[in-house]
């Protein structure tokens, strides 16, 4: 079986070096958790910023070989174009919800790598926790198609958080009438119950 990246030998460090002050300013100018490459042929993590459990890793055979990194992998070597995984728990980041943008890495016509970007709830509340012009109790959240949040609210972050929602998606689910209308592809403003069951002015979309 193949195994993991040498990540530890010198010509792998040496090989790696040129390009570490480039993805790390993209990691802290654009607010990734991580950058990633992984090899095609042999499903090796040959780089990452953060150099964390993933680093090295094999996601064809290792304990990765279902996680979310392995599933963007896979599924943009298959699309070979731009891909998508939604929020879900990363055992390689104990459990925290993370999101996954895979882009295949072409070399002379033919796919090499792919490129993947780690998102996490906390570059996500960056945007979405704005409160400039904003009242007491006014608020924008996101909200998955599994009713889970995929940021945090600023109104209930304790029960209706990314990390409060995924740990315990029965109690902390947002099955509100806006959620349903907009995954019926609705996009309306009205009084609704919200997820603490009091009246509020709404408006919703889908993304």
């Amino acid at each position: 079986p193949d195994k993991d990246f040498p990540v530890g030998d010198a010509l792998a460090q040496d090989t790696i070096e040129p390009y570490e002050r480039f993805f790390k300013s993209a990691v802290q100018e654009f607010g990734y958790e991580d950058i990633l490459l992984i090899n095609v042929s042999k499903g090796q993590v040959t780089y990452s910023v953060k150099k964390g459990k993933d680093f090295g890793a094999n996601l064809k055979v290792g304990k990765y070989k279902s996680s979310a990194l392995a599933e963007v992998w896979r599924k943009t070597i298959a699309a070979k174009k731009p891909t998508f995984v939604d929020m879900k728990p990363y055992a390689a980041d104990e459990n925290k919800p993370m999101m996954f943008l895979g882009a295949p890495v072409y070399d002379d016509g033919e796919l090499n790598s792919i490129l993947v970007f780690k998102i996490s709830g906390a570059s996500i509340n960056k945007i979405m926790q704005e409160r400039i012009g904003y009242g007491k109790t006014q608020e924008d959240y996101l909200v998955g198609s599994d009713h889970l949040m995929r940021s945090d609210s600023v109104l209930s972050p304790k029960k209706h958080s990314i990390l409060s929602s995924f740990a315990n998606p029965k109690a902390n689910s947002i099955n509100t009438v806006p959620v349903i209308n907009a995954f019926k592809n609705k996009n309306e403003t009205g009084i609704y119950k919200d997820y603490n069951g009091e009246d509020v002015l709404c408006s919703y979309s889908t993304l």
